[in-house]
């Protein structure tokens, strides 16, 4: 049986896509659900590729959408900005998901249905007014706003219908006496666009968040001790060879810093004791030792261990992790 290979973005902080396979061809923007290490993650297909045989490749579990999640212009707008703004592609498309689709279950098709007009209810015979009102509306070639007048119930709305369901070519509502009882074209159109309310949001968000930085500024992110004492020098003798690079420098805690919680907003992280993760690569600038000052009466030898003198008064020991 034939596979086909697809490139992956997931949720993670890393910047590129995972190659999986699968039985069947996937529209991009399609959610998927995956493995991942000891994990199941939900991903969006990006691209169809070949398959990539110097790498081990696993099979999506499941194909969660019928239809893709995101417009082709939604999906490409995605992609840009995880380029613009150098932010990694899974976490991005993550966050532009309601949450109900961040979660592994499956979603119904919001496609619409291209239903006659005459199949569904009894349209309601418009007035001399109505009527005009429409053709003025048809007579309008360019692009323009359209003010109708007239108190309530007149029958505006049953002209703004009208409209609406001609460019949809599909019924919203059926005229139930005065009521207007929605049609499952038009819920599915509603949870379609509380997707793409909920995505625009996000993207408001994101784009908020990162267009206050400065594209022309490494971020470094770093404690107080070091960016008053190793940083700037590193930074002189980098800047005597590239003179046109400049640096901006974050000040949190250590802690901060090691468990990556300000990720987004940090190019590089110069701190004590970092963890190795497979995401990123760590280099040790300098290994030193901790130096302890303390009386003579204490009778301290050279080489201790901080169980041996936590006992003592006037020993403060805080920020070794």
């Amino acid at each position: 049986m034939k596979n086909f290979y697809f490139n992956i973005a997931l949720p993670l902080p890393i910047r590129k896509t995972f190659q999986y396979s699968y039985s069947e061809k996937i529209k991009k923007g399609s959610r998927v659900f995956v493995p991942f290490g000891s994990r199941k993650l939900v991903g969006i297909v990006i691209e169809e590729v070949k398959e990539d045989k110097s790498i081990e490749t696993k099979n999506i579990i499941a194909l969660l959408d019928n239809l893709p999640s995101f417009s082709s212009k939604a999906f490409e707008c995605i992609i840009w900005a995880s380029k613009y703004y150098h932010h990694p592609i899974g976490e991005v498309f993550h966050s532009f998901l309601p949450n109900h689709l961040r979660k592994n279950n499956l979603h119904k098709d919001y496609a619409v249905s291209d239903n006659d007009y005459s199949i569904i209810g009894e349209k309601p015979k418009l007035t001399d007014e109505q009527n005009n009102a429409l053709k003025i509306y048809k007579n309008s070639s360019d692009f323009k706003v359209n003010v109708i007048n007239g108190v309530t119930g007149s029958g505006k709305t049953e002209i703004y219908l009208r409209i609406i369901e001609k460019n949809l070519n599909f019924k919203l509502f059926l005229r139930k006496g005065k009521k207007l009882v929605p049609t499952h074209e038009a819920d599915d159109l509603f949870q379609h666009a509380s997707v793409v309310h909920s995505q625009l949001k996000s993207f408001n968000a994101i784009a908020n968040t990162y267009k206050t930085r400065s594209v022309d500024y490494i971020n470094i992110g770093t404690t107080p001790s070091l960016a008053e004492s190793i940083i700037p020098v590193i930074i002189k003798k980098y800047n005597e060879v590239n003179p046109e690079v400049k640096f901006n420098l974050i000040n949190l805690n250590s802690i901060d810093l090691i468990e990556d919680r300000y990720k987004p907003d940090i190019d590089l992280t110069i701190c004590f004791n970092s963890k190795n993760q497979p995401s990123s690569r760590s280099t040790i600038l300098k290994e030193g030792k901790h130096s302890l000052v303390s009386p003579i009466a204490f009778n301290i030898s050279d080489e201790v261990y901080i169980d041996d003198i936590k006992h003592y008064p006037f020993v403060e020991i805080t920020n070794l992790l």
